[in-house]
């Protein structure tokens, strides 16, 4: 069952009977999904963003995205253009 089949079938129809919805079709619909992971550690060591690239490479079954700062922020230490996540979107 993949995720669309799920909402139908399972958060559409529980979304009915919680809300005033009168049948499915009224439900919002699910159109995508982000997935993102990050650390704080993978500014100082670009090796530590290997294993979140991994996890969300064989949970999404898509490649990720990598995530650099466009701006510098002294406070957390990251400097414009420094890795500090991964991200995916999921559509359909």
């Amino acid at each position: 069952m993949n995720s669309l089949q799920l909402y139908e079938k399972v958060v559409a129809r529980d979304l009915v009977l919680k809300l005033a919805f009168k049948n499915a079709t009224q439900c919002p619909k699910l159109v995508q999904a982000d997935l993102s992971l990050s650390n704080k550690l993978i500014n100082a060591e670009k090796l530590i963003l290997l294993p979140y690239f991994l996890a969300l490479l064989l949970v999404a079954g898509q490649k990720p995205s990598v995530i650099r700062a466009k701006k510098s922020v002294a406070t957390f230490h990251l400097e414009k253009g420094a890795l500090f996540g991964c991200f995916v979107t999921l559509r359909k």
